[in-house]
């Protein structure tokens, strides 16, 4: 790009920020807020100039503890240079989230997990764990779906441990269940799909980079599989799983932030091995996968009720000040 696209884009960026700031300092000069909300820890940027500006409760919502995602990939990157570097650029993130978490009067963490680890780190701020919401009346379950003997991955495929659960997947595990289900298929599916994995597609495995329609997409196939190795914070797509009433086989990551029982709920498999013959023990058994199904939409009803989990919200929200 040239030297003069590169400034004016800079400015353009900058009269933004300055534009933003200014409207932000004017809605907190002319309304007397009881609490502000900050929607994840990138947005802490903006918690100095709300403190100068108001007397408002500062509440940090996190979506996840962001440096331990990194912390968890890291030990994995083969190439020592960017290993070096993510290691260098983690450590500044680090910085950064702990600096918001101490300036913020209240955390409202998404998991357990992200509750127990920030209140080791500051044992006398208020916190509350408060899962992501669903409206239950938007996922219909169906007991058979449109593909049998399909499973699917399905999620944003631009996010760095997506990329790599997918990886492991085709290397570690798919090849086992195929010799074991000769005509089982896998559906890899999600935005942002890196094009290396479009070459990856055969009699056994289907690759989707542009879903329409998740509802369909979800009453088409059978089985999700998540199987994650690193990230934070709660996995919204299993969630929709969950809801859907999906048979789910993940691992104790990916499981994070959900209340589970093992082999009621979801699977949990953390070795390919195991993750493999989870695969073909859902497949093969019909009375399995449908106690999965009826189990998993229980789960989604009795922990991700949006009304449920917004009244709790606002009742904490309302004795911090």
């Amino acid at each position: 790009m040239p030297a003069t696209a590169i400034a004016n884009e800079e400015s353009v960026i900058i009269r933004l920020h300055r534009s933003i700031f200014h409207e932000l300092i004017k809605k907190l000069t002319t309304h007397n807020f009881d609490f502000v909300i900050i929607d994840g820890v990138f947005m802490a940027s903006y918690m100095d100039v709300i403190k100068a500006h108001s007397k408002a409760k500062i509440i940090l919502r996190t979506h996840n503890v962001e440096h331990q995602i990194w912390e968890r990939h890291i030990p994995s990157e083969k190439n020592r240079v960017k290993k070096w570097y993510l290691g260098l650029q983690n450590n500044r993130l680090k910085a950064f989230e702990l600096k918001a978490f101490s300036n913020a009067d209240a955390i409202v963490p998404i998991t357990d997990e992200d509750y127990n680890n920030i209140k080791k780190l500051y044992p006398t701020k208020p916190l509350f764990t408060c899962n992501t919401g669903i409206n239950l009346v938007d996922y219909q379950t169906v007991t058979v779906a449109k593909q049998n003997n399909a499973v699917f991955h399905f999620a944003s495929m631009d996010w760095m441990p997506n990329i790599e659960a997918v990886d492991w997947l085709l290397e570690s595990v798919w090849d086992k269940v195929v010799t074991k289900i000769p005509d089982a298929k896998l559906v890899i599916a999600g935005r942002g799909m890196p094009e290396r994995y479009k070459t990856k597609a055969s009699t056994n495995i289907t690759v989707i980079d542009n879903v329409a329609s998740s509802k369909e997409f979800y009453h088409t196939y059978d089985v999700m599989l998540v199987p994650l190795w690193s990230g934070s914070g709660l996995r919204i797509k299993l969630v929709e799983g969950l809801a859907y009433g999906k048979p789910i086989i993940t691992t104790t990551i990916g499981a994070e932030g959900i209340a589970y029982t093992h082999n009621e709920n979801l699977l949990i498999a953390d070795n390919a091995d195991d993750f493999a013959n989870a695969i073909v023990d859902v497949l093969q058994n019909p009375q399995l996968k449908q106690s999965l199904q009826t189990k998993a939409r229980l789960l989604a009803e009795t922990n991700f009720d949006y009304k449920v989990i917004a009244k709790k919200l606002i009742a904490f929200c309302e004795n911090l000040v």
